[in-house]
């Protein structure tokens, strides 16, 4: 068994454990696929569902606090020494109860105003963040599906190589056979085919690196995936200008506009940590009911008590516990802010890295498919060449090698197309589910 047939064999082993159901798939149900198995995309949606409720917990601080309690007691009393003489002596055992409602209502309290502020800030930031997490996953899907796409094309340039390769090989011990050629032309050949065998073996195994990488992502292997069409259109990006393109995305990145909103929450906290300085106020009514069984004077009582009263604190003097809240929130804020500079950093060079990318995989494919053309006229001219004996059989494998070059070259400008555009959507904070789907067009097209 070959090294090629043991690649294949292995290719197919693998193939043959991915479910029966898996079939065909286009990118955008590959990402709903993703959407439903990732569990990076998960950890952030729920970590968005948990952030939520703090909004729910910071507005219910401004509602009313009902409270019931009871209390059960034995108590058991007896005069030891009194100068009174009502009580000089006596002793007593009796049970009491005591069951009470009470209800607290917040009138003025600028510790819970600050928290609904907070709240709000982090709910928001939450939201970005997820949204992010939701575009982030677009895009390390489609990556997944492109590279594993391109994996298969340069698989396929690989072995048309080998097969020509092996054709020149053929050709080479034929000549040598008929005394028109000497041993190092079959030598040379030779050399290269299993040099392109190795290469072959090593694409094949790349396929199925990038089939597991799908699987990450997903939860299953395709059994197949759409093809690429031969041939698109490649559209810069509009407007041409990088650096519209940056302050859009300075405007409108989510992970900018998360750090944003992480500003804000710092500031909110910072208050109210500095909100402790006020007053406290609140409206408290309270009901009791005390049943007692009896006392040193005999007999028991009962009695009903109801109270409202307006309720005021002021913590004056904490040792130094408040100041110390109040400058880690401060640093707290600072450093917030600080990371809001750095993300605007980030995304500036990203946005111009993502234009340049899609401007230079055009111009880098346009370039690479002339220069495909010319080499295979090359190749043709230096084929034509070696029958007549004006060429080697070197110049024409290396005429081979470099023609599948370029070809392996073109092919990636193109994923390169289609991977820096989608990442430039991605840092402005458009990156949707239409985009997949355009790509989808370029793939089904293809049959």
């Amino acid at each position: 068994m070959t090294k090629i047939t043991r690649g294949m064999f292995l290719f197919a082993c693998v193939l043959s454990v991915v479910p029966a159901t898996a079939v065909s798939e286009d990118l955008l149900s590959v990402y709903e696929l993703a959407r439903d198995y990732d569990k990076t995309f998960s950890a952030a949606e729920n970590s968005y569902k948990a952030v939520q409720q703090t909004q729910q917990q910071a507005n219910g601080l401004y509602y009313p606090n009902l409270s019931v309690s009871y209390e059960h007691s034995e108590t058991d009393q007896e005069i030891v020494r009194s100068e009174n003489e009502v009580f000089g002596s006596g002793e007593s055992d009796f049970p009491t109860d005591t069951a009470a409602v009470t209800l607290s209502q917040p009138v003025f309290r600028m510790d819970f105003f600050r928290e609904r502020s907070i709240a709000k800030a982090e709910v928001r930031q939450a939201e970005y963040e997820f949204v992010a997490a939701e575009q982030e996953l677009m895009l390390r899907t489609a990556e997944a599906y492109l590279l594993a796409l391109a994996a298969r094309d340069n698989e396929a340039v690989t072995r048309a190589e080998l097969e020509a390769v092996g054709r020149q090989l053929e050709m080479a011990q034929k000549r040598l056979e008929v005394g028109m050629a000497d041993a190092t032309e079959v030598h040379e050949s030779r050399a290269r085919y299993e040099l392109n065998q190795a290469e072959a073996l090593q694409a094949e195994n790349e396929v199925i690196d990038r089939l597991e990488a799908l699987r990450t992502i997903t939860g299953q292997i395709p059994r197949s995936l759409d093809p690429l069409q031969d041939e698109f259109s490649m559209t810069p990006p509009d407007p041409a200008d990088p650096e519209a393109w940056v302050d859009r995305a300075l405007e409108n990145n989510l992970s900018i506009n998360a750090r944003e909103a992480a500003v804000d929450a710092a500031r909110a906290e910072h208050k109210r940590q500095r909100a402790d300085r006020y007053p406290k106020l609140d409206l408290v009514a309270s009901y009791e009911n005390r049943d007692t069984g009896g006392s040193l004077f005999g007999g028991g009582s009962e009695v009903n008590t109801a109270e409202v009263m307006v309720r005021a604190q002021w913590d004056i003097f904490e040792g130094r516990v408040r100041g110390g809240r109040i400058k880690e929130a401060m640093y707290n804020m600072q450093r917030a802010q600080d990371e809001l500079k750095l993300e605007h950093d980030r995304v500036r060079r990203k946005t111009r890295n993502a234009y340049l990318g899609v401007v230079n995989s055009i111009a880098r494919a346009r370039a690479l498919k002339s220069s495909l053309e010319a080499q295979r006229i090359t190749v043709r001219a230096k084929e034509k060449g070696f029958e007549t004996g004006a060429n080697s059989n070197l110049e024409v494998l290396d005429a081979k090698r470099d023609l599948y070059f370029v070809e392996r070259d073109y092919l990636e400008a193109r994923y390169d197309y289609l991977l820096s555009t989608l990442n430039l959507k991605l840092q402005v904070g458009q990156l949707s589910p239409d985009d997949l789907r355009r790509i989808d067009n370029l793939l089904q097209s293809a049959g």
